[in-house]
């Protein structure tokens, strides 16, 4: 039950990839599989840069160029990953992260379906994610995953996505996971020291992680913002592809 509750979340997580960049690789390969001579045009289309290829010192970003955003995840995947204690939340790039079986040791868990897990996640309570008091530009099609100890919810996490035009988002929009967690603390978020924070939202401090790079109405990488409430000890954590503000801003609507 472990294992599948947490392949669950992570797959929600990746839905936070940069639609944008998926686009380009889809469109690459589809381009490809239609040419009369698969070997002269692969020698036409442009070569991504290889694994080692970093960004040079000081240099600003060509977007104009193909492939030129992966330079800057190689440096992000070669770079340390900050771990340690921001906001009171633990940051480890490497789990076991918290999640609703810490608040329910020794039970296993069990999940609403899907109207149950919408009224759940909309009632009150310290756990409370109401897709009708959040931003307009959120939207979704799939109800919440809601878990349950007992007859208590002890994890909701639900994802929406939001087209590009919107302030602090990419171009091809991107996917938001928004996930609230009883006696939460240890996040497994990971990202280069330089691209972590403080900062107070809705009145708490929050963890606050940037993405990679922000530059043209293109952003590479995703942002994390994240609260450790201590008097419920519920930990309220945002995720997308945006930037920081972008994930601050969606985070104070849930904590309102």
């Amino acid at each position: 039950m472990r294992r599948r509750f947490g392949q669950k979340r992570r797959r929600a997580i990746i839905l936070v990839v940069s639609w944008a960049v998926m686009a380009s690789a889809i469109g690459f390969i589809t381009h490809a599989a239609r040419s009369p001579d698969p070997v002269i045009h692969a020698q036409d289309e442009p070569v991504p840069p290889g694994p080692n290829t970093t960004p040079e010192p000081g240099a600003t970003p060509d977007v104009t160029r193909p492939f030129w955003y992966v330079p800057y995840y190689n440096q992000e995947r070669d770079s340390p990953k900050f771990e340690g204690t921001i906001a009171g939340i633990s940051i480890s790039p490497n789990p076991p992260e918290t999640s609703g079986f810490d608040a329910c040791p020794g039970t296993g868990l069990k999940e609403l379906p899907g109207k149950p897990a919408v009224e759940a996640a909309r009632s009150a309570g310290p756990l409370q994610i109401d897709d009708r008091f959040l931003p307009s530009f959120l939207r979704t099609e799939q109800a919440p995953s809601v878990w349950t100890c007992g007859t208590t919810t002890v994890e909701v996490s639900w994802g929406f996505a939001v087209e590009d035009g919107i302030r602090g988002v990419g171009k091809g929009g991107t996917g938001v996971v928004i996930t609230r967690t009883a006696v939460g603390g240890v996040t497994g978020i990971s990202g280069s020291p330089g691209r972590w924070s403080t900062e107070m939202v809705a009145g708490h401090q929050a963890a606050v992680m940037a993405p990679i790079l922000a530059v043209s109405g293109y952003v590479i990488g995703d942002c994390y913002a994240g609260v450790k409430d201590t008097a419920t000890r519920v930990l309220t954590q945002v995720t997308a592809g945006g930037t920081s503000d972008f994930c601050t801003l969606i985070l104070e609507a849930v904590l309102k």
